[in-house]
């Protein structure tokens, strides 16, 4: 944009170098908009995981007025607003967890994978010994103490 104002506004008195500059201008504009200069100008966003997390949470709120004017005029029932305003609170509380999160920060390689691996191995765990205190809380069917004839090693 200031090449644009700068070449008509202070630029050289030749028209067709006002153009030229305003035309070249535009194209960067342009390619910014298209995406084109990400190499050139690198995005300066650090916390883009929650600038989603909000978009996402803008977007229900849009559904969430729609279910609630469609509620009042009796267009659809209750439901379609009640799930939404769940979905919104959820999306709300998962921004908080977002919040912070720094994109740009250096994190410790696989430390995201070693805690899902940490939080398996514990489930895992803590399901075995459930089994093992069901498995000596809940007495055994007595056994059948007679023996079979028709087996060799009765």
């Amino acid at each position: 944009m200031g090449i644009i104002f700068g070449s008509v506004l202070f630029g050289p008195p030749s028209l067709q170098l006002q153009v030229f500059l305003a035309l070249i201008g535009v194209l960067i504009l342009k390619a910014g908009v298209w995406g084109l200069t990400s190499g050139l100008l690198p995005s300066d966003r650090r916390y883009s995981e929650l600038r989603a997390g909000a978009d996402h949470f803008l977007g229900l709120v849009r559904i969430l007025n729609q279910a609630a004017v469609g509620r009042d005029k009796g267009e659809e029932d209750d439901r379609r607003f009640r799930n939404t305003r769940t979905e919104t609170h959820n999306s709300g509380e998962h921004m908080g967890e977002l919040a912070g999160r720094d994109a740009l920060a250096k994190e410790e390689p696989f430390t995201e994978v070693e805690a899902v691996v940490t939080e398996a191995a514990e489930v895992a765990l803590a399901e075995a010994k459930a089994k093992q205190t069901v498995a000596k809380e809940t007495p055994a069917e007595p056994a059948d103490h007679e023996l079979d004839p028709a087996t060799p090693n009765a």
